[in-house]
Formats: structure tokens, sequence, C-alpha cells
């Protein structure tokens, strides 16, 4: 039994076939981070527009522009 799986394990099918879950893994966990940046990003990008359509003029004021 022992050397069955011995030899189950060390054959170049299993290997290939951990090395690709591996590899998959891997790939699925960056994208999911990706996509959990690119939400963070997406709310800041808002708050930014928020401050600057409502704020701007105030902003202006405060740093001697010409308004």
């Amino acid at each position: 039994m022992l050397d069955l799986l011995k030899q189950t394990i060390f054959t170049r099918d299993f290997i290939f076939i951990l090395i690709l879950l591996g590899f998959i893994l891997v790939v699925t966990l960056l994208l999911l981070e990706n996509r959990r940046d690119n939400i963070q990003l997406k709310q800041i990008n808002q708050k930014v527009k928020d401050l600057i359509a409502g704020d701007y003029s105030k902003v202006l004021d405060m740093q001697g522009g010409s308004e």
C-alpha cells in the first residue's frame, strides 16, 4: 500500500497536477486581491470627487485664488 502511494506521488503527472493547482491558486488569490484594491480605489476616487465638487471654491479662497 505504501509503495503504491509512493509510486503515485512521484509520477510526473502527479507532480504536474500539483504545480498546476498551485499556479491556479496563486493566480486566483492575486485576482481577488486586485479586485479588492480596485474597489478601494473607486471609493477613494469618489471621496476625492465629492470633496472637489463640494469644497473647491473654499479651497481656492483659502489659498488666495482669484475668486
